[in-house]
């Protein structure tokens, strides 16, 4: 007799929530392969705008008095943002300017991070004044972001897409590896929207040069209309770009066709079809990228206030005071410069790793959210991801067609297949077993 009550024993939670996905981000930017990734493209990043601002920029026509403050955190390394200095230890009171390794990384988010890719791209879309100097500015800094992150950035989401679709973890090697390979994908990719955009922007160039005489205004004014059609597919361009670029990187992770094409379409789709989707996905994950950046960045702080206020038992508060206060002071020399300098250069590199877990869980929450629209949209499941070491299938060597004549069945001069006897004759009797039972 059956019995007709089920056991239920397990709950496919990422078939029922899978949005529950998300969550994972946030863990998975904890692991050591995501934070080298995401720590390292933070502290190259401003490399190549620092190269960019010395080619095409000089001190009188700095990104402060062109338009670009905004880009003040994108070319800058994480320790040279503002701060107010940590709590001096034994003192609650007063706090000590400059103390070694302290920064200021606010409590960020995938939107934050997000604004900091995309404003370069922003400001040369911004209806302001614009030299030739400050336009090559931002592209040779925008280009140089793109060529890191195409690397660092298309590691994170193979992780992220292999930990969250086929429950693997893979190594940074691999990662790297994969991203390398594909890397030609993931720079250009982005690039084909502008360069659509760009190429529907020269007739409006030469239109525009009517608006110079009194009567192309008049003209303009009749024909404005015309104007405002054809900006139309720059508009969606532009808005196809700015949503669905993250997504972009994740579909060339995930797809074993994956290339720039698939990027675009797969990027572009899934952000007209699933609007309200991706909106809600970007609400979530906006909200579990503040409390793990909350919690990371406290837990980064506390680490190098502990090891400050540890030390200060050996040293005393008035010898830290003064170590700290070396690498502020002119003319300051010899060992104690270079020590404290030391000190100064590790406890940014400590606290520069908040800015890695921000960029990390950037994305990994987009290349969850692109399974999530994916499973959506095309009816794709989760761990359909591809492998490169995966086995593939073996196909069965085709069945020889038997021939009109051949009174084996076989054609003639076809091998048999392995394991198979023709028609007619008898199997070969193992001689040797039968002498053995003789």
């Amino acid at each position: 007799m059956t019995d007709p009550h089920g056991i239920l024993r397990e709950i496919s939670w990422r078939d029922l929530c899978p949005w529950l996905v998300l969550f994972r981000s946030a863990r998975l930017a904890c692991s050591l392969a995501v934070l080298v990734l995401g720590t390292f493209g933070a502290l190259l990043t401003p490399i190549g705008w620092r190269v960019s601002q010395w080619c095409f920029l000089d001190n009188a026509n700095a990104p402060h008095a062109t338009s670009t403050a905004v880009l003040t955190r994108v070319r800058s390394w994480p320790w040279e943002s503002p701060g107010t200095g940590l709590t001096a230890p034994g003192d609650r009171a007063s706090t000590v300017a400059d103390i070694p390794g302290r920064v200021f990384l606010d409590r960020g988010s995938p939107t934050e991070v997000y604004q900091e890719f995309t404003r370069p791209v922003a400001e040369l879309f911004a209806l302001r004044p614009t030299t030739a100097s400050q336009a090559a500015y931002l592209v040779g800094g925008s280009l140089w972001s793109l060529a890191v992150w195409s690397l660092l950035g298309g590691a994170i989401t193979r992780i992220g897409v292999m930990a969250f679709g086929r429950e693997e973890k893979i190594g940074l090697r691999r990662a790297l590896a994969f991203a390398r390979r594909r890397w030609r994908s993931y720079l250009i990719a982005p690039l084909f929207p502008l360069i659509g955009v760009a190429a529907l922007t020269v007739p409006c160039l030469f239109v525009g040069l009517l608006l110079r005489l009194d009567v192309g205004v008049l003209i303009m004014g009749i024909l404005w209309l015309i104007v405002l059609l054809a900006a139309f597919p720059i508009t969606m361009l532009l808005i196809g770009l700015g949503f669905g670029w993250p997504l972009m990187w994740a579909t060339i992770s995930a797809e074993e066709d994956g290339d720039e094409f698939a990027a675009m379409q797969h990027s572009f789709s899934y952000t007209f079809q699933r609007p309200w989707h991706l909106a809600a996905y970007i609400l979530l994950a906006t909200f579990i990228g503040v409390l793990a950046n909350l919690v990371f960045h406290t837990l980064a702080e506390q680490v190098v206030q502990s090891a400050a206020w540890a030390v200060s038992w050996g040293s005393g508060h008035q010898r830290l005071t003064e170590v700290v206060q070396t690498t502020s002071e002119q003319g300051s020399s010899g060992p104690l410069l270079w020590g404290a300098r030391a000190i100064q250069f590790w406890n940014n590199l400590a606290l520069s790793v908040v800015s890695g877990f921000r960029v990390g869980f950037f994305w990994l929450s987009a290349s969850a959210i692109y399974l999530l629209l994916r499973q959506q949209v095309d009816r794709t499941e989760f761990d359909e991801i591809y492998c490169e070491d995966a086995p593939r299938p073996v196909a069965l060597a085709d069945l020889p067609v038997p021939t009109p004549g051949s009174p084996s069945g076989a054609s003639a001069g076809t091998p048999s297949v392995a394991g198979t006897t023709p028609a007619g004759s008898e199997a070969p009797q193992d001689t040797s077993s039968r002498g053995e039972a003789e």
